[in-house]
């Protein structure tokens, strides 16, 4: 077959004629996308199905592109809209259209996405964004993906991009409604797992002036209790807020430990110890390991909106070797369990867990020094003097990032700097 002298694009359903000598010999590349009719002196071209073929009439050869309906107006429009965008650029003549060169400004992306709504416009995004462009881009999709419950789904870790979900076909036809505009083809995978949301949560544990913990909005308790912080809603404002109070000699960070879980598992923290307590019973003996320190569980459960209910238990115990019975150590004890209801990432603050009475009398209290965080608070003298408390933050939030779902974006797109 001679090489092919120049392209023809046709939409589906429509149809060309090309002039041609009578008695020359028509070879189509696929039946399949285009359709021939020899009608003597000329050729009429019949675009049967998306894609691209070859027609060869006697010595002479034409690579023929066949777009979805619509798709010539859509290329013009898109090719206009991209002439002024710096970075962009169109290949009208590929199967569908493919959009390369670089993204500098995710409001392009969103402009082409909006101009493949208006025309019903297929494409495919090869350009490649900057840092800025793919973090932006990840947010956006992140919210879009929870604000529409879509999920699970997996993005391809390669160009052109393409979306794999688990959904029936309301769900699939939703998935491409909100994908296919940015250039991202949406496919079906039966197998892909479900997962529930990931909530990790933020935790530190931290020594507070009883004069500076009105700052963090923390009331100085008469028992233990738990509140949410009006003024703090997150783990990186916290600890600077701490830090400042620590360079002021007000506070004191003693563990800042990070618990991630699915929504409806828990998680623990402990920064301690366990000691042994054997078990009798008929004709069997056993042996049960007994916590002491700080121990810390969360119980979170989310929604697809990101709202959280957790339920947080905390407790505090201290090996007393001054009450021994049959050989075995009692335990000073201290334990709380409070649920909360978060519709925004907030904090909430857990306080009164040492009784006052520990911190001004530590005889008989075994091996304080050796406890993590217990042992740093005992040691305060502000802490012994009942001028400071121990508060225990928690700052609970569903991950987002679509990485934790499967998501991972285009290896071309990560390795390579802009």
């Amino acid at each position: 077959m001679a090489p092919p002298l120049f392209a023809l694009t046709l939409e589906v359903g429509q149809s060309r004629n090309i002039f041609a000598p009578k008695g020359q010999k028509i070879l189509i590349g696929s039946k399949k996308i285009l359709k021939a009719v020899d009608q003597g002196d000329k050729v009429t071209l019949i675009g049967v199905r998306a894609g691209r073929t070859s027609v060869t009439i006697g010595p002479k050869s034409l690579d023929v592109v066949v777009l979805p309906p619509g798709q010539i107006q859509f290329a013009s429009a898109l090719q206009e809209l991209l002439k002024n965008r710096k970075g962009l650029k169109v290949n009208p003549e590929s199967t569908p259209l493919t959009v390369t060169g670089q993204l500098y400004v995710f409001e392009d992306w969103m402009e082409v996405a909006q101009l493949a709504r208006d025309y019903g416009g297929q494409y495919r995004i090869l350009a490649r964004p900057t840092e800025a462009v793919l973090e932006e881009s990840k947010k956006y999709f992140s919210k879009m993906i929870l604000e529409n419950q879509l999920g699970p789904l997996r993005l391809s870790e390669f160009l052109p991009l393409k979306v794999s979900v688990k959904a029936n076909q309301a769900e699939l036809k939703k998935a491409r409604v909100l994908f296919e505009p940015f250039g991202i083809e949406v496919t079906q995978d039966k197998d892909l797992l479900r997962l529930k949301p990931l909530i990790k949560t933020s935790v530190i544990l931290a020594e507070v002036s009883r004069k500076a913990s009105s700052s963090l909005g923390i009331g100085w308790p008469t028992e233990t209790e738990g509140s949410i912080l009006p003024e703090i809603s997150g783990p990186s404002r916290l600890m600077a807020s701490l830090k400042a109070l620590e360079a002021k000699g007000l506070g004191k960070v003693l563990a800042s430990p990070t618990l991630s879980c699915r929504s409806g598992a828990k998680a623990e923290f402990h920064a301690g110890g366990e000691f042994p307590i054997r078990l009798s019973g008929f004709a069997k003996q056993s042996v049960q390991w007994k916590k002491h320190g700080v121990v810390l569980k969360v119980s979170p459960k989310a929604d697809a909106l990101g709202a959280i209910q957790i339920s947080i238990e905390t407790e505090v115990s201290l090996i007393d070797a001054s009450q021994i019975v049959e050989g075995l150590p009692a335990l000073k004890t201290n334990r709380v369990k409070s649920h909360f209801d978060l519709r925004e990432k907030q904090t909430v603050a857990m306080s009164g867990l040492i009784q006052e009475t520990w911190g001004k009398s530590r005889s008989g209290l075994f091996g304080l020094s050796q406890i993590p965080v217990l042992g740093a608070l005992f040691r305060s003298e502000d802490f012994i003097s009942s001028k400071s408390e121990l508060v225990v933050f928690v700052t609970p939030e569903v991950v987002t990032d679509p990485l934790d779902q499967g998501f991972h974006w285009p290896k071309e797109w990560e390795l390579n700097e802009l």
